[in-house]
């Protein structure tokens, strides 16, 4: 009696201690939590999933949902409400009979409490429930199945199609600008992960991993999950768990009552149509930047070579005209050998860079150090070529010191490709935060 009777307490104090908080629990008070995926077509359209966690805060069963959309018109919409059963928190192991004085095993063991179910917690399995939806004007009404009673929190998806957010621009790229729905609750958290179809390109996004999200064939599940009756899916299970995610993602917090978040960006079919106006800006900058250079050397060499002609001194003043034409054409000379120059060593360089990523896999491992080792010597020859070759030449017909400055032209300009280079990348790859790590539970 006495080893049952501790044999219970054991169990007791081993069922009441509290499991460990989940840590990506939103406490219920602060509002909703929304979740988007949203995969953008190569016609422009919009496939969007949304999974909203929720809290009847009233004191009325929650039975009707309405949720504001932008200026779009929605296609395709299903809805299903999400249902979990609760859990059991507390087991009975024991039971007391009084008769025979002596605790008796209980086998299956009984629950004595169940945990109140918890929509925002991660954890859990769920089955899935089609509700009635109707959408008229901007609003979508949606009908829940199993309605909420107060104090309890509940959860659903909504899956739609839309033209509307995302409008092609004279390159060919698509700009998109998608917002949220609006709904008559505070938001506690938002997230929007927005994602193309395979053959696109998404802006200021990195890798190529496929976070598209698939929807299931709600036609085929609709057979198993009908009207009226929850059913659990393991392929809903599988569309539900990638909501939220996308290739490019998104976050905001603690939005008012009917107050919306937008994500702009653009995509398209090839990196030049997705980043053309910048190049085409970057051109302008450098034609203009050129012009300016020119302009502004002429200026100060007619200046400094003047010379000031004297009654006394006996230079004639066709003379001093001839002698202008001269040094512009030494200018113009130094600045188109130095450009072409810095142009050819531009393109070997990319030349080179290309060779170098790719040395193993044309020729292979025990052939690369041979090719490197060529290469370098090569290079070496070109480049002192290139840099020294132009200004030997300017030097001997113009003079050393137009020598010298075509060797200094030609450096300007590589610091110009240098930089134009750098922004290039960086707009084609820019550089993302490293995510903060997180304790794993």
């Amino acid at each position: 009696k006495e080893l049952a009777q501790i044999d219970k307490s054991a169990v007791d104090a081993v069922q009441l201690y509290p499991s460990y908080p989940d840590p990506n629990t939103t406490p219920s008070f602060l509002g909703q939590n929304h979740a988007y995926s949203v995969v953008f077509r190569g016609n422009g359209e919009a496939v969007v999933s949304l999974k909203v966690t929720l809290t009847n805060k009233g004191s009325d069963d929650l039975k009707e949902i309405n949720l504001r959309l932008p200026n779009i018109n929605p296609t395709d919409i299903s809805v299903y409400q999400m249902l979990r059963t609760s859990s059991c928190s507390r087991y009975k192991y024991q039971e007391y009979d009084a008769a025979s004085k002596t605790y008796i095993q209980l086998n299956p063991p009984v629950c004595e409490q169940y945990q109140p179910i918890d929509y925002y917690s991660g954890y859990g399995s769920y089955k899935y429930q089609k509700a009635d939806s109707d959408f008229t004007g901007d609003t979508l009404t949606i009908a829940l199945p199993v309605p909420i009673t107060a104090n309890s929190s509940g959860s659903y998806f909504v899956y739609f199609r839309a033209f509307g957010f995302a409008k092609k621009n004279v390159f060919g790229a698509y700009d998109f600008d998608f917002e949220s729905l609006k709904t008559e609750d505070e938001i506690a958290n938002l997230s929007v992960g927005i994602s193309t179809d395979s053959d696109f390109v998404l802006k200021n996004a990195q890798g190529s991993v496929n976070y598209r999200v698939e929807a299931p064939n709600f036609a085929a599940v609709g057979g198993t999950v009908a009207l009226g009756v929850p059913a659990a899916s393991t392929q809903m299970d599988s569309y539900v768990a990638q909501i939220g995610r996308g290739t490019i993602s998104k976050s905001a917090s603690n939005l008012s009552v009917l107050e919306s978040y937008s994500v702009s960006g653009s995509y398209a079919k090839s990196r030049l149509q997705l980043y053309a106006k910048q190049l085409i800006t970057i051109a302008l900058i450098i034609v203009v930047v050129a012009v300016l250079i020119i302009a502004l050397l002429k200026v100060m060499l007619r200046k400094f070579s003047k010379k000031k002609i004297n009654a006394d001194e006996g230079v004639d003043t066709k003379d001093q005209e001839q002698a202008m034409p001269s040094k512009t054409r030494n200018l113009l000379v130094s600045l188109g050998l130095s450009f072409a120059s810095s142009l050819f060593m531009a393109i070997y360089t990319g030349l080179l860079i290309f060779a170098s990523t790719n040395l193993s896999r044309l020729l292979g491992y025990q052939y690369e150090m041979f090719f490197v080792l060529f290469i370098v010597v090569i290079s070496f020859c070109v480049y002192s070529v290139l840099l020294f070759g132009p200004a030997l030449y300017v030097g001997a017909k113009r003079g050393v010191g137009w020598g010298m400055a075509t060797i200094l032209m030609t450096i300007f300009w590589l610091v110009i490709y240098l930089g134009v280079g750098l922004l290039v990348v960086y707009l084609l790859n820019p550089i993302r935060p490293i995510p903060t790590p997180y304790p794993v539970y």
